[in-house]
């Protein structure tokens, strides 16, 4: 497959017999993502419930319940998103970094099979 790799195509490559940091970038930003929105995806589903069911929230110094405690949650369902992308983006190229600093050192080897489609 040639051209730009869909997420679907999620693999480390190896190009002159060293591992590639933009797949393993690739790889450890896509994982973050997804357990940060598994997580918070459960979080919201309790919060939400806690507010269909009545239980006082409070924010900003008052105490809110049923849908006025819905509309205080909005914000948090639009800055949390937004925040996983940037915790992966740095977490990610933190990883990568540690990587690219491992690999001037000492070789990174990735044993098994590997197949021609891998090495670009």
């Amino acid at each position: 497959m040639g051209g730009k790799q869909g997420i679907k195509d999620m693999k480390l490559t190896v190009k002159d017999g060293k591992l590639r940091l933009r797949s393993a970038f690739k790889m450890m930003f896509f994982a973050w993502i997804f357990s940060f929105a598994a997580f918070f995806a459960l979080a919201f589903l309790i919060l939400i419930l806690v507010a269909v069911v009545g239980v006082p929230i409070v924010a900003g110094g008052g105490t809110f319940s049923g849908l006025a405690a819905l509309i205080q949650l909005v914000p948090m369902l639009i800055i949390y998103p937004i925040s996983a992308v940037i915790y992966a983006v740095f977490l990610a190229g933190f990883a990568v970094l540690g990587l690219l600093i491992y690999r001037i050192f000492w070789p990174i080897r990735i044993d098994g099979a590997i197949t021609p489609s891998v090495f670009e």
